[in-house]
């Protein structure tokens, strides 16, 4: 039985799928069979996503395609992530396949009350993900040394005579087993624990009952993260013009394509999809040799010694082997 039937109960092909090793854990760049077992669901198809690629059709047609999400995330026993706040300020969501994984949240609204710090730069009590690199940091004198010092905040074992500030807001928790999905708002701090050994899918897109929101926290955060030259991208306007939280709003409001998605989304007409149907392909392999095409074309590292440049070029090769793959 596959992913795409049972989520719940089902288990990776075991065929002759090999699956080439790279750093990254992206499934369009490490294993786009996968594409047939791990659909994006419905309540997240008509979303606003990351352009990697522009490909054109011999029709004229252009599709865009997100060749780094979806990320999968492989968590071993005992393994966690610290609470933090993802690039872009969009939301997210994932799907648990194998294992279990556990969330702490702390919301944005919250985040910007009580979890703030001073700006190097203004002076102002800004939210602390916005000086500190997306992880909540406290700079502080350490004891021993007299030196400065960043301590990190650790959700799962919090000190709360160092950040006495947690008694005032609200921390989410809930555990996903294998066939839970879950959805975050935009900006929402989390961190993952994995109590057993687990295998997710994850992606950040804007859906469009969120876009709202999204403009609110973008201008609310002045503009950190990336998430103004999100909407500039997906919203094909002058990043140079959007200078308030109108300008945001207007960027996508008056984009064809946004309010595309919206009427999708409006219409009742989102469904399960595939990623290679995410991206406007009619087919598995022609999705694939787009990204294949793309891998071989990409610079090299002008730092990286010939082994690694034949290493590379073989895992890209078997990577664009994958594009045959039919399936079980």
């Amino acid at each position: 039985m596959s992913l795409r039937a049972r989520p719940d109960t089902a288990k990776l092909p075991t065929t002759d799928l090999v699956i080439p090793h790279f750093p990254e854990n992206r499934i369009p760049e490490v294993c786009p069979p996968l594409d047939y077992y791990t659909l994006v669901p419905k309540y997240a198809s008509c979303a606003l996503i990351v352009v990697d690629v522009e490909h054109e059709t011999s029709e004229g047609e252009r599709l865009h395609v997100q060749q780094a999400q979806p990320e999968m995330f492989l968590g071993s026993s005992g393994t966690k992530s610290e609470i933090h706040m993802d690039s872009l300020l969009t939301g997210f969501w994932m799907s648990v396949y194998i294992g279990e994984k556990t969330f702490r949240t702390i919301s944005f609204e919250d985040a910007v009350r009580e979890l703030t710090v001073k700006s190097s730069d203004t002076g102002e009590e800004v939210p602390n993900f916005m000086e500190k690199d997306r992880y909540y940091t406290k700079t502080l004198v350490n004891e021993t040394s007299g030196e400065f010092e960043d301590v990190q905040l650790e959700i799962w074992d919090p000190d709360l005579e160092l950040f006495p500030e947690l008694a005032k807001i609200t921390i989410q928790e809930g555990t996903l087993g294998a066939g839970d999905w879950i959805y975050l708002p935009p900006a929402t701090l989390h961190g993952v624990s994995n109590s057993r050994e687990s295998w997710a899918v994850s992606v950040n897109s804007l859906y469009p009952a969120a876009i709202e929101t999204f403009v609110e926290v973008c201008s609310q955060s002045n503009f950190a993260l990336l998430c103004l030259e999100f909407a500039a991208e997906v919203g094909e306007c002058n990043l140079d013009l959007i200078n308030t939280k109108e300008d945001l709003r207007n960027c996508l409001s008056e984009s064809a394509f946004v309010q595309g998605v919206v009427s999708e989304f409006e219409s009742g007409r989102c469904e399960d999809k595939s990623l290679h149907e995410m991206s406007g392909f009619a087919d598995y392999e022609s999705w694939c040799q787009v990204i294949c095409e793309t891998l071989r074309n990409e610079p090299g590292d002008p730092e990286e010694g010939m082994e690694e440049y034949e290493e590379r070029k073989e895992r890209v090769n078997r990577i664009c082997d994958l594009c045959s793959y039919r399936g079980l």
